[in-house]
């Protein structure tokens, strides 16, 4: 087995995570299926500062923007002009499908599939292909306004080649701003992701995930996890960012042909300060390594979370954080039970007793003072059961099925450490190598195993 990769959004060339419909699957697909490391290709529109005319145009691609003085009962693509610096936030707006629907611009204006524009600077809206490359260059740009001024006919500077290898995932089934992925190996179930801004609410700023047995289409499939009695909308939502913009945001995913976690911070920009950096919003998608030989359902969806309210709480002071609460169990599910019949089932992680949870904070000093080591303990997987009221009651609740891939609890106190720092083992550990990844500001963190992760009998 191959070491899992690391990839971060500090990398050269690396995908943009933002509040726009559509960057977590640019995420997605750089990491899993086509790799990164080329530049991308960028332009900008310049206003005067003076108000547009009615019907002046901007076009990006084959994509045309019109102005209008009053945009109700316009066709798509129709953005409002108000204020000469407001128009320019609308532009924005429509390009990305943020701001808000029949203010800003016409319902039916879909994210542009291929340029994202980033927040105003003054006059100023700068634009980035949402994939790196030369054929970003491609991109056409014009206006036919006397008070804006493109930066060229063509985005430009996108080059090089894509040198930060992906894990080999197929991307199988699309649609706007959504895709369906599979592992290449193991049991390979598939990962369906919904980026489309389909919460009303968060809009861009979260996505919904899902697991399935087979699949068809995007959305369209057999054997969901969770199955929509234990959780209708699916798994989320996953935040990404807290502003509706294209403002990035940190993320890292680590993976390999079996299965990958994620983690993000929605409020912090890019690059990190990783002495004082934490991840509050975590989630992951594969197999576990199981304890049944032969389990053919042992893939995991998890975005275990504090029981949200609202978005807003959802990218809260804490965040998401993985543990083992009822509540959380909710939000990680496993495709079946270990029987394998019936449907999916609720699943929780389950730590060390005897240390506290990530949750709550490592109380060992780090390292151990009696013999200078760095305790680890394999994080264990636990069916919950398939009640959709009450979690730990059915079939199997509370049954272990076998642990998470590559995902230890950190037994100590990690305020004296920066996030990523890295450790080798000894002992039983021996030979192996893992990665600290702090989940929040009070010491608490987990260990990533950065040595190849085991797979099932």
């Amino acid at each position: 087995m191959a070491a899992p990769s690391i990839f971060r959004s500090s990398d050269t060339g690396a995908p943009t995570l933002n509040g726009v419909a559509g960057s977590l699957i640019s995420v997605l697909d750089a990491c899993l299926v086509d790799g990164y490391g080329s530049t991308f290709a960028t332009g900008s529109f310049i206003g005067d500062g003076v108000i547009v005319n009615d019907g002046d145009t901007v076009t990006i691609g084959s994509t045309v923007y019109t102005y209008r003085t009053t945009i109700s009962g316009q066709p798509p693509y129709t953005v409002a002009i108000a204020a000469a610096v407001t128009a320019l936030d609308n532009l924005v707006a429509a390009i990305n499908g943020t701001g808000t629907v029949g203010t800003s611009y016409t319902a039916g204006t879909d994210p542009h599939p291929s340029v994202w524009a980033l927040p105003r600077t003054g006059t100023t809206v700068p634009l980035s292909a949402r994939t790196g490359g030369t054929s970003g260059n491609s991109i056409a740009l014009s206006e036919s306004s006397a008070h804006l001024t493109s930066s060229g006919s063509t985005l430009s500077g996108g080059g090089g080649s894509n040198s930060k290898t992906a894990l080999g995932w197929s991307k199988d089934f699309t649609a706007t701003n959504r895709a369906t992925y599979r592992a290449p190996a193991g049991v390979r179930h598939y990962l369906d992701v919904d980026d489309s801004a389909s919460n009303a609410t968060a809009l861009g700023r979260s996505a919904v995930i899902r697991g399935f047995e087979t699949m068809t289409a995007v959305g369209t499939g057999s054997g969901q996890f969770p199955n929509t009695s234990l959780a209708a909308a699916g798994v989320g939502p996953i935040p990404k960012s807290d502003t509706l913009s294209g403002a990035g945001r940190t993320w890292l995913l680590i993976g390999d042909e079996r299965g990958f976690y994620f983690f993000n911070s929605t409020t912090v920009a890019n690059p990190p300060v990783l002495s004082t950096h934490t991840w509050p919003t975590n989630w992951a998608f594969g197999e576990i390594e199981s304890f049944l030989v032969g389990d053919n359902y042992r893939t995991m969806i998890a975005m275990t979370t504090l029981t949200p309210t609202s978005f807003v709480d959802n990218i809260g002071l804490n965040g998401p954080t993985l543990n083992n609460t009822s509540s959380d169990a909710t939000r990680t599910f496993l495709a079946r039970t270990y029987t394998g019949f019936g449907g999916s089932v609720w699943a929780a992680y389950v730590f060390n007793v005897f240390y506290p949870c990530p949750p709550s904070g490592g109380s060992q000093l780090y390292p151990n003072p009696v013999d200078g080591g760095v305790y680890l303990f394999p994080v264990l997987v636990q069916e919950r059961g398939t009640n959709p009221i009450s979690p730990g009651v059915g079939p199997s609740a509370y049954g272990i099925r076998g642990r998470a891939r590559g995902l230890f609890q950190f037994g100590h106190t990690s305020s004296t450490l920066a996030d990523q720092d890295t450790f080798s083992g000894r002992g039983d550990y021996s030979g192996r190598t893992f990665m600290i990844i702090k989940t929040s500001t009070a010491g608490n963190a987990y260990a990533l195993e950065t040595t190849a992760w085991p797979v099932s009998s």
